[in-house]
């Protein structure tokens, strides 16, 4: 059964193609509810977020902005099932070795988890949360980010996946003599495609630092080093504090 809050679409003084049109509105709210950020459903109908503001403002908006609301609500809960998601199983850190994925370690975030508990079941987890957390609202902007960062991560990567598959459908078709406007396309998928690479590999570089710091302190649990060796490490791998 679909989640998109049904409406009346804002009525345009102009019909134009690439304008709010009633079928630009319908997919708009449908992206909203499934992602819950009103800039990423905005480009996912090839507009702008500001424009989608000034169309939730226009007259005549009122049925509009209900179903905006309704959409965003559904959307922010998909978000908070995926950071419950990977508090519980946690995050797949995949570990390379000259270009070639040789493994993985699973990083377990347990303030993202007391954040989740914390807000999910208030009742029966918020007093114990707030007796033995000292730096609680620390702990909880720092869980706040830390979904944003997962959330961002997802769609960087399903953006990924959709930019590889379109530039593999154009190298498919595969023309040498492909016109311009074909190759002037194909290398601006190819930028595009390059952008969400190094965006990917920024968000994930804190995963990999985590693991590689509990990595390490399991090393001086089991008395392979020093606990002085575990920080000089640290440091040189740029995981740990002072």
């Amino acid at each position: 059964m679909s989640t998109t809050p049904s409406f009346t679409p804002v009525p345009r003084q102009r019909s134009r193609h690439d304008g709010w049109n009633a079928e630009k509105q319908y997919a708009f709210i449908e992206a909203l509810a499934a992602c819950g950020i009103v800039r990423a459903a905005a480009e996912k109908v090839g507009m702008h977020a500001a424009s989608a503001y000034r169309l939730r403002d226009a007259d005549g908006a009122e049925s509009f902005a209900a179903a905006w609301d309704a959409a965003l609500k559904t959307g922010m809960a998909q978000l908070v099932d995926v950071a419950m998601e990977r508090a519980i199983n946690g995050v797949a850190v995949p570990h390379f070795y000259k270009g070639r994925q040789v493994g993985e370690t699973r990083w377990f975030d347990n303030r993202l988890l007391m954040f989740m508990l914390r807000h999910t079941s208030p009742q029966m987890f918020g007093r114990f949360a707030a007796e033995v957390d000292i730096a609680e609202r620390a702990d909880r902007e720092q869980a706040e980010a830390e979904a944003r960062r997962l959330a961002q991560l997802e769609r960087a990567e399903a953006l990924l996946a959709a930019t590889e598959a379109e530039l593999c459908e154009i190298e498919a078709d595969g023309s040498t003599e492909q016109g311009l406007e074909s190759r002037h396309l194909q290398h601006q998928i190819i930028q595009r495609r390059d952008r969400l690479i190094s965006i990917v590999a920024q968000l994930r570089i804190v995963d990999t630092a985590r693991a590689a710091e509990a990595s390490i302190d399991q090393l001086v649990a089991a008395g392979r080093y020093s606990a002085r060796h575990g920080a000089i490490f640290k440091r040189q791998l740029h995981v740990g504090g002072p």
